[in-house]
């Protein structure tokens, strides 16, 4: 089944691995290869295309536009890059935690509603290769440690936030140990590329299991 899906990134990000033949890689970059991605798995992509941009329109009317999206979209891709973030403005001035705000409200306009979206996490490699800025496989068992606080607080908040955790202790580190312990469902690149629609299907599963999780929706 044909999914509609929204996509926030940060434009400029150039702290990304480069696409072989591009050689001005960006995350925009790699949110056109998503493009072709969703397309391929008949699936609607709802994001800011390319030809498409809406630089020159005032904050208000990018952000009707922007909800008109998310409203008709199920699922949002947070495009997880090493320099998303702008440590020098003010998270709330900045477009992916709002993005990502409006993802998890529930809307209504007239005689239509649409609930809160699923979320997958699309972790790119950096601008070495690596994927450790955001996690890494942890040194116990096969579980991977996630650095939460490299990335905006409402995708922090939103990860490891299940009610009911099973967890225990290690050397003074927290350890998950339900798969499905985030609402954001967290993936690299190189295996996202590889099956879209098993990550998709993973993230609409754990919105269906919403409850299960304190949800942050403000930023």
């Amino acid at each position: 089944m044909g999914r509609k899906v929204f996509v926030t990134y940060k434009y400029s990000d150039n702290k990304v691995k480069p696409i072989a033949g591009d050689e001005d890689t960006t995350a925009r970059t790699y949110v056109d290869r998503i493009q072709e991605i969703i397309g391929e798995g008949n699936h609607i992509f709802k994001g800011e295309s390319e030809d498409e941009s809406l630089e020159e329109f005032k904050e208000s009317t990018v952000r009707g536009k922007l909800k008109d999206k998310i409203f008709d979209s199920s699922v949002t891709i947070i495009v997880i890059s090493k320099g998303m973030k702008n440590h020098a403005k003010e998270e709330s001035d900045q477009w992916i935690p709002w993005e990502v705000s409006y993802s998890l409200r529930k809307k209504s306009r007239k005689d239509k509603s649409s609930i809160e979206n699923a979320l997958v996490g699309v972790v790119i490699p950096d601008e070495k290769g690596s994927y450790g800025y955001f996690y890494r496989k942890s040194k116990k068992g096969k579980g991977r440690t996630i650095y939460t606080n490299k990335t905006f607080g409402i995708i922090q908040k939103n990860l490891f936030n299940c009610i009911d955790k099973d967890q225990e202790n290690w050397k003074g580190q927290t350890i998950y140990k339900d798969a499905d312990c985030s609402y954001i469902h967290c993936v690299r690149w190189d295996d996202f590329k590889k099956d879209m629609n098993t990550h998709i299907e993973k993230a609409l599963q754990i919105r269906e299991n919403i409850e299960n999780y304190e949800l942050v929706k403000q930023v």
